[in-house]
């Protein structure tokens, strides 16, 4: 992909440019995890949206995720997690499951959300609960 570059400057300023080089999976995804801890939480997606489609693994999709609940938006994290389900190739890790748990612990509708969690953990195997 040959479309942006993310520059990080000592001074903390973050700047876009145009170069052609690729993040990787895991660099892309701990680059999006940084951000959204590191005070540039609506950085995260940008980068997030940079990552070619191939670079989009659970790991993106998770720390993304995790960005969201920590900047206090846990339905954009479950609408992520919505989209991953929906996507066929990118199955949830338990590391996913974790992430939106405590981040639903946090908000009134946990039982509910819990609950959705829950079936897709048994649909895909995960869990062998009772629903």
């Amino acid at each position: 992909m040959k479309d942006r570059n993310i520059k990080l400057e000592s001074s903390g300023e973050v700047s876009v440019s145009c170069v052609g080089w690729l993040l990787g999976a895991y660099l892309g995804a701990t680059l999006i995890h940084r951000l959204g801890f590191g005070r540039r939480p609506r950085l995260a997606p940008e980068v997030f949206d940079l990552l070619p489609d191939d670079q989009k693994g659970v790991a993106a999709y998770t720390a993304l995720m995790d960005v969201y609940i920590s900047a206090g938006s846990p339905e954009k994290a479950m609408r992520i997690f919505e989209e991953t389900r929906g996507r066929e190739i990118i199955m949830p890790s338990l590391g996913t499951y974790n992430v939106l748990l405590s981040g639903l612990e946090k908000t009134s509708d946990f039982q509910r959300e819990a609950g959705l969690l829950k079936k897709s953990l048994v649909a895909t195997g995960r869990f062998r609960g009772k629903c």
